[in-house]
């Protein structure tokens, strides 16, 4: 019933947008219509001849950009949005608008300026949010010239400042010869550029003389010689030069030279040697005449904990521990904790690397607002005063909301407590529950939907360091890494139709931070403890045909304890998560082990109370990366193995511990965990008077023991909150042995021949606190089908049903 519901949705939606891209292209899919006599549109721009330098870095100078266009449709919808909205721009009746507003308001809050001076405010503040409404139209244009963007009409003169901009650009690579051309193709209306460059020789680093006239600074320089970025023989960069004078900077201020800084670093290069090489003085001048800079010795250091209390006439009490003067009105923190992710001493020489380090630790103890730094330099004396600021002591946050799922309606809730500081030594815990309904399709029949209730609550504890029998001073040492210890418990319970589900999890979790890239997590004692109860027989029915199939989905509701250990490692290279830089990536891998309390006391897989008990390995790594193609484009990609091994009498996993594929955040042309194993396909025959029909089900998931699944994004932003993705994903999981799942096994032989491919175009809605996904997926090729039917043009719905060519993914958040 919903599905044929979805179809007839985007048969509708199709329409609409094919209507829509007709009308744009009888408007003139590029926009040459709207030119003026002896105007050309800028279709293309090309850099030509660069060997050396950076064609991604030289198209940065361009002063003119092409309209953006919709890819293999050759349309610039964005031209036909700004022309659009350029037919009812009228900038007199905007400048006539704006002085009526304001004259208007002026009148009303003369009236009450006196009498009502709060009603007068409020009437300022609408009078200046009208305005400035008013002044953007003026300014940047109406909703769809916004929307939209003006037409690349060819500058001669803007051209001719490109050409400009790249030879200095030149000049500073080192190539001082270097040419750059003009030259320009124009076909009808449209202008092809193209920049054509001719580097030359580039000029060569032949010496480097450090200048310091100081024998400490000397002998810094000289130590870190390796790390320079100025080497022989290297061509001249100026960029090298500008690193390298922020290298000698940090170099210094982290060796003790508390008021040195970059603009004591000059430069005096030498292009007189000859044959096309140059000499490099790097000079650092004097603070004054005949004086070295001065090296900084940390006298004392004092650290403040409540800098922002209310209660500012209170007496401080003072209290040193290992060196450092703790001030505080009220004694609530634990001096040995605080002292472990503090890295300054007397005694010490400034570091701006330890001064950086102990701020960030500080934040990461999640009990400070702030965390301020600084030094004084009276009466000869050199003191560090930290001050901070604590948090509340209680944070609640609450989510209330409603999901859409298979038609029907569900509420849910999220309740989180949080407790600071609860034992005095910068402990936290949460508390958290959640409960919520959600519409489901029946397991049995697809075409029945009814809601089932989820509920759940868990609580953490947060230690800022490793409970562990180890000695104070490793504990110290560990500081820096960002320590913690978590104690997790939690209790989750489900409640359908066809079954009732609780579960208890429990697990104790230790984790560091070695820098902002690299998070170690090792977590011990995991217990999960299952038990299910079936409610109704024809579910019962169900579960017993899957399991003479092979299809392990039945041991979910069997009664089951999980003991296990977990190591796992995250790279994150330039900060993936925050999707801001141009270039970023994401490695994480896991290893883990269930049963090796079982082997230590040799106890058997199935214990004498009926609990399903198991042995096994896994092993999951997930690599990812994006890169920028130009401002508003990226390009994403994901790639992701595992293998799970089960060893020991049971021969299978715990279901949660099998791997997937399918679902909005892998193949999205599958539904969530429908896809393979291998080729396998669950198949009902049906038997008619004109022959037989092959229906594919896929009510129940597809568990395998080893996954290979790639991900590849083209993500664009169209204006503002909205973005647009082209995606492809393939991928599949596979079983060591097929056992009454035919095609499922893994064989290096056909595996290739069996990785489903899907491809899409998705919608975000990027509103900064939430992006919200929608994703179109389609089969490209399905290896469950049969041979010869498994690509998309081969598709036989004669005798072949069962099968969904589309899927809708809503979801949250980016896919990878």
């Amino acid at each position: 019933m919903p599905r044929n519901h979805r179809y007839r949705r985007l048969k509708r939606i199709s329409y609409l947008l094919f209507v829509f891209i007709i009308h744009i292209y009888l408007s003139g899919c590029l926009g040459t219509r709207y030119l003026q006599k002896d105007e050309y549109l800028i279709y293309n721009q090309k850099i030509k001849g660069n060997d050396e330098t950076s064609k991604e870095k030289l198209t940065e100078f361009y002063k003119q950009k092409k309209n953006r266009r919709i890819p293999l449709l050759n349309l610039s919808p964005w031209v036909y949005f700004y022309q659009w909205g350029m037919k009812s721009f009228d900038i007199d009746k905007l400048n006539k608008k704006k002085e009526l507003t304001g004259a208007k308001y002026d009148e009303k809050i003369a009236l009450y300026n006196t009498e009502k001076p709060k009603k007068a405010g409020k009437l300022t503040k609408k009078k200046t949010k009208k305005l400035d409404k008013i002044d953007r139209t003026i300014n940047e244009g109406n909703f769809l010239m916004r929307l939209g963007e003006p037409l690349a009409i060819y500058d001669d003169i803007l051209a001719e400042a490109t050409v400009e901009q790249i030879n200095t650009y030149l000049n500073t690579q080192g190539f001082f010869d270097a040419e750059t051309k003009l030259a320009m193709r124009v076909e009808k209306k449209l202008v092809f550029i193209s920049y054509l460059i001719n580097e030359g020789k580039p000029h060569i680093i032949d010496s480097i003389i450090y200048n310091t006239g100081d024998k400490n600074i000397d002998s810094l320089t000289y130590a870190s010689a390796e790390e320079s970025l100025l080497k022989t023989g290297d061509r001249y960069n100026q960029e090298n030069l500008t690193d390298e004078r922020a290298r000698i900077e940090e170099l210094l201020q982290n060796n003790g030279y508390y008021g040195f800084s970059r603009q004591y670093i000059n430069y005096v290069v030498d292009t007189t040697v000859g044959d096309y090489k140059m000499a490099i003085e790097l000079k650092i001048l004097k603070p004054s005449a005949n004086t070295n800079h001065k090296i900084y010795t940390i006298d004392s250091v004092v650290f403040t904990t409540d800098v922002s209390s209310t209660s500012r006439n209170l007496k401080r009490f003072h209290e040193v521990y290992n060196g450092i003067t703790y001030k505080y009105i009220e004694d609530n923190y634990s001096k040995k904790i605080l002292d472990r992710r503090v890295f300054l001493y007397p005694g010490q020489r400034f570091s701006r690397k330890d001064m950086l380090e102990s701020q960030r630790q500080l934040l990461n103890l999640d009990n400070f607002k702030f965390v301020n730094i600084n030094y004084d330099t009276i009466d000869n004396r050199f003191i560090a005063n930290i001050f901070t600021s604590p948090l509340k002591k209680y944070q609640m946050t609450n989510e209330a909301g409603v999901n859409v799922t298979e038609g029907l309606p569900g509420p849910f809730y999220n309740l989180t407590l949080k407790s600071r500081n609860i034992f005095r030594g910068l402990e936290n815990i949460e508390i958290s529950g959640t409960i919520g309904y959600e519409g489901v399709a029946s397991a049995t029949d697809r075409s029945e939907v009814y809601t089932s209730l989820e509920a759940g609550a868990f609580m953490t504890l947060i230690f800022p360091q490793f409970l562990l029998p180890i000695s104070n001073r490793y504990k110290s040492k560990f500081g820096q890494f960002n320590p913690k210890t978590s104690i997790v418990s939690g209790f989750a319970y489900t409640n359908r139709n066809e079954y009732k589900r609780a579960g208890f999890n429990a697990y104790i979790n230790y984790s560091w931070q070695k820098d902002l890239e690299k998070l170690f997590s090792v977590r011990i004692a995991d217990i999960s403890l299952i038990r299910s109860t079936i409610q109704d027989s024809l579910f019962q029915q169900a579960l017993d045909e899957i399991r003479e199939r092979g299809n392990n989905f039945w041991r979910t509701f069997t009664p089951s304890l999980v003991l296990s250990s977990r190591f796992s490692k995250t790279i994150n290279f330039n900060q993936y998560t925050s999707y801001l830089s141009r270039k970023a990536a994401f490695l994480k891998y896991t290893i883990e082990a269930g049963g090796s309390v079982l082997n230590a006391f040799n106890i058997d897989y199935e214990d004498s109370s009926g609990l399903q008990l198991y042995k096994y390995v896994k092993f999951v790594a997930d690599y990812r990366k994006y890169q920028s193609i130009s401002p508003k484009t990226k390009i994403a990609y994901r790639l992701r193995a595992g293998v799970a091994k089960s060893y020991g009498g049971s021969k299978v996993l715990p279901y949660e511990k099998y791997l997937f594929s399918g679902g909005s955040n892998s193949n999205r042309a599958w539904r969530p965990r429908r896809l393979g194993p291998g080729s396998y396909a669950n198949i009902d025959t049906i038997f008619t008077d004109t022959g037989s029909i092959l229906n594919y089900n896929d009510n129940f998931e597809q568990p395998g023991e080893i996954q290979l699944e790639a991900n590849f994004e083209l993500r664009t932003q169209v204006v503002g909150f909205f973005h647009t993705a082209l995606f492809v994903d393939a991928g599949n999981v596979w079983t060591f042995e097929e056992g009454q799942r035919p095609g499922s096994s893994f064989d290096i032989r056909r595996f290739y021949k069996e990785i489903a491919i899907g491809a899409g175009i998705g919608g975000r809605f990027d509103f900064t606190f939430l992006l919200l996904r929608l994703d179109v997926g389609f089969r490209v090729y399905d290896p469950a089908l049969p041979q010869g039917y498994r690509w998309f043009t081969q598709y036989n719905t004669d005798w072949i049903t069962g099968v969904d060519k589309v899927i809708f993914n809503l979801a949250i958040g980016y896919p990878f």
